[in-house]
């Protein structure tokens, strides 16, 4: 990374290691000057970015100015190998940006709400990576309590898919793929179970492609941590976007919703989000999925008016199994899963010992 040469920017010496002792104090020294400019009211308002830069950027102290209102200045850096963080400071705010590969954090202070979104959007349009809708969808992918990276994924259409669920599956996610922003919902929990293979993951796809024009969709990698966490949960909660709704995405999650034992308040702080104080106002929803099975489902989550789409995700039908994988000569005695009935005909994927009889399941 290249680093301003004006005088006036004050450069620390790099420390071997990222979570260092060392660049935790540099980074802490820089966000308390933003802090103190904010509690002496000096600049009273506040607020945070975090966007993802394009991967062929290459981010200087001169690309972040010039990304800012005109006349900043660069009063402190510092560098690592993978960091560089900045102190900016301007007639009306005052920043600290913390450039880590692609991502950047830039947390202010401004003398005004109008300030704050100004120089907000002003920050985004300049150096926000937004990849053409029809090419990826944009996931944010969280995990310690922050933004670790966004992930661009090729959209999936519904409509491509749609067959790969029983009818009474398709049905259901046919409405959810359907909604709007304005859509009325009677809650903000969405329920997903069923055993593995039964197509989850791909009708996660299709459904974040479907919102992606109104919906930012964020990825929890820790979702038993997150919720055991108000810090964490406090994040999440506070995190801009670009889209006026945020979906919270909480895969495999079955700690959270199939017992009450042992979650240290993780289930109340859901339940919190859905319909609680912390969540009313806001345009949060949470999607969690599962392989438990029904029985195992604690009916505080699925309760509705909490929970606006519980959808079981079933395994074939007898018939439907049989039309699936028609000449295959496979004699069907039993219903299968989707992931079965696609490996039918590609046991020749899996390299296995002789000895072992191949498997037709697969985690979809």
């Amino acid at each position: 990374m290249k680093i301003s040469s004006e005088p006036e920017a004050m450069t620390a010496h790099a420390v071997p290691l990222i979570r260092s002792r060392t660049f935790s104090y540099l980074e802490g020294a820089l966000e308390l000057e933003v802090m103190v400019s904010n509690h002496d009211a000096s600049l009273p308002h506040s607020g945070r970015v975090w966007l993802t830069h394009a991967p062929d950027l290459d981010i200087t102290v001169e690309v972040l100015l010039d990304a800012l209102p005109t006349g900043a200045n660069v009063t402190r850096t510092f560098f690592t190998e993978n960091n560089l963080v900045v102190l900016v400071r301007g007639d009306t705010f005052v920043a600290k940006i913390d450039c880590h590969l692609s991502t950047l954090d830039m947390e202010f202070a401004a003398t005004s709400p109008e300030e704050i979104k100004t120089i907000a959007k002003a920050f985004e349009d300049a150096l926000e990576y937004a990849p053409p809708s029809h090419e990826a969808v944009t996931v944010r992918v969280w995990g310690g309590g922050e933004i670790l990276y966004r992930d661009h994924k090729d959209p999936v259409d519904w409509n491509e898919i749609a067959e790969n669920y029983t009818e009474g599956t398709r049905m259901a996610l046919g409405q959810l793929m359907a909604q709007e922003a304005e859509t009325p919902r009677s809650g903000k929990i969405i329920l997903w179970h069923g055993e593995p293979g039964t197509g989850k993951s791909w009708a996660l796809r299709s459904l974040v492609s479907a919102w992606r024009d109104w919906c930012q969709a964020n990825l929890i990698l820790d979702p038993e941590a997150a919720f055991a966490d108000p810090k964490y949960v406090a994040q999440l909660l506070k995190a801009q976007g670009a889209t006026t709704h945020r979906l919270l995405i909480c895969e495999d999650a079955d700690s959270l919703v199939s017992s009450r034992e042992g979650r240290e308040g993780r289930l109340e702080r859901i339940l919190n989000m859905a319909d609680g104080l912390v969540g009313q106002g806001s345009n949060v929803m949470i999607l969690i999925t599962t392989n438990a099975g029904p029985d195992r489902l604690d009916p505080a989550v699925s309760r509705p008016g909490r929970c606006f789409a519980n959808i079981a995700f079933n395994r074939f039908t007898l018939e439907e199994t049989k039309a699936r994988v028609k000449g295959s000569g496979l004699r069907v005695k039993a219903a299968m899963t989707l992931a079965e009935t696609y490996n039918v005909n590609r046991r020749d994927q899996q390299i296995q010992d002789k000895k072992v009889e191949a498997s037709v399941g697969q985690y979809l």
